[in-house]
């Protein structure tokens, strides 16, 4: 087992996210550890940069700017859809996956008689995330 993080380890950490004004977003807390290798695609930047160099039960809170974390919220990604294109039983905080060679996922903002509003930006874009870190294995 090695003893500090580094780009390429798989690791398995507990945190805690929250945002500027203590609102938690997501937690290791009921679900257990979280996996991933450092440096890969699949994990924000900021977290990756987070944890290089931490030791093996070292604990950290880390502010990661929007830039790092989900990017900035992008208006062009919110766009208009007439209520006969999409499910009947489509509800607000539906998250929809287009076709495409993306597959992009959109969240329903709002929903009328006459139409849709679908959000192609992450929840979190363009928002500052802090995470409290601990590192609980190094492989």
């Amino acid at each position: 087992m090695k003893n500090i993080v580094n780009i390429g380890d798989e690791i398995e950490i507990l945190y805690t996210g929250k945002l500027k004004d203590g609102t938690i977003f997501d937690s290791t807390k009921d679900i257990g550890s979280f996996k991933f290798t450092v440096g890969s695609p699949d994990i924000i930047k900021g977290m990756s940069d987070a944890v290089i160099g931490m030791k093996l039960q070292d604990k950290r809170t880390v502010n990661i700017p929007f830039i790092n974390a989900y990017g900035d919220y992008n208006p062009e990604l919110l766009i208009k859809i007439p209520r006969d294109k999409v499910p009947q039983d489509i509800k607000v905080g539906n998250v929809l996956t287009d076709s495409g060679q993306e597959g992009r996922h959109w969240w329903v903002r709002e929903v009328t008689d006459e139409a849709a509003i679908l959000d192609g930006n992450h929840p979190l874009s363009g928002q500052d995330l802090i995470f409290e870190i601990e590192i609980v294995s190094i492989v």
